[in-house]
């Protein structure tokens, strides 16, 4: 009976595999051996894996060396450039730039200033001006006072005018009142003149003129008065009229005064003129100078008019430019 149905069951799994073959054209697996006898307990035993068949001695070289060396990189990957420093980290300081020396034509003139030639020593005077400070001006003052060569000592005095300014104006009075060599006197009076004109100060000098009441006429006397005062004591102030030309002063004295002046105090002097000639053309002029401290510290103040005699009757009148003042010079 037994046999039967084994029959039978071999018949259906045969028309099934059949089927599967035709269905998916795939065989189907074959079904595991049955255990052999022996009972459950015993377990089965496994076939030991086969063993990989050896590579040849050359394909083992080179699977070898292949495996050891390094892979080279891929073309598509290629290698990243690296990372840039961070932000945050601290940039380093760049090393400290040596300070530039002096120009050397400034630099050398304290050793030029002890050269034997008096030319080296003069171009270094001119150099002094280029460096303003406590150092230039002791180096001017002792070329001023005890530098030989009058040459030198001219340079020096242009070059305090430039360092100094109007601050030179007292040692260079000095200098054009002491100095022995004349060409030194008159750099320093012609700085005087120069500083006077770039820094005016307002006249400390006052004059006035007052000509005739009449038209002049030849042979006839005419009085000319002359107001002059001073805003501070001065000891030494002069006043000059000079005269052109056919034009007789009664008393010539009196054209001329010297003397100290007070301070607001009017002075006058009166001069009689007369025409002797015909015709008659000429200018009158009038100066007043006041010198304070008789050092070259002058106020000049001018006034000049013209007169004219003709056929008997004459004209006179302020002459073009007829006012004219300088402060400080000499």
């Amino acid at each position: 009976m037994s046999r039967f149905w084994i029959g039978v069951a071999v018949v259906v799994g045969a028309l099934a595999a059949a089927w599967w073959v035709r269905a998916t054209g795939e065989v189907p697996a074959p079904r595991p051996a049955p255990q052999p006898a022996g009972g459950p307990d015993r377990p089965a035993l496994r076939a030991p894996p086969a063993a990989r068949p050896a590579a040849p001695p050359a394909a083992a070289a080179v699977t070898a060396a292949s495996s050891s060396s390094p892979r080279p990189s891929s073309p598509s990957s290629p290698t990243s450039p690296p990372s840039p420093p961070s932000a945050w980290s601290p940039s380093p300081s760049p090393p400290p730039s040596p300070s530039p020396p002096p120009p050397p034509e400034v630099a050398d003139w304290r050793t030029s200033l002890g050269s034997a030639d008096p030319r080296e020593r003069a171009a270094a005077v001119d150099r002094l001006s280029a460096e303003p400070g406590d150092e230039s001006l002791r180096a001017l003052e002792d070329v001023l006072g005890g530098e030989p060569d009058p040459r030198v000592r001219e340079r020096a005095v242009f070059a305090l005018a430039i360092v100094l300014g109007e601050a030179a104006v007292a040692r260079l009075r000095k200098v054009a009142l002491e100095d022995p060599d004349e060409n030194v006197g008159a750099a320093a009076r012609a700085s005087l003149h120069r500083l006077a004109r770039e820094h005016p100060t307002p006249p400390r000098g006052r004059l006035e003129v007052v000509g005739p009441a009449e038209p002049p006429a030849l042979g006839r006397p005419f009085d000319l008065a002359v107001r002059f005062a001073s805003t501070i004591d001065v000891p030494v102030a002069r006043l000059s009229i000079r005269l052109p030309p056919g034009l007789e002063p009664l008393d010539r004295d009196r054209a001329f005064f010297k003397g100290p002046l007070v301070a607001g105090e009017e002075r006058v002097v009166r001069l009689s003129l007369t025409p002797v000639v015909d015709p008659l053309r000429g200018v009158v002029r009038v100066r007043l100078t006041i010198d304070p401290e008789e050092m070259l510290d002058v106020d000049v103040i001018d006034r000049r008019f013209r007169i004219s005699i003709e056929n008997g009757a004459g004209t006179f009148e302020p002459a073009p430019g007829a006012e004219t003042e300088e402060t400080g010079g000499d």
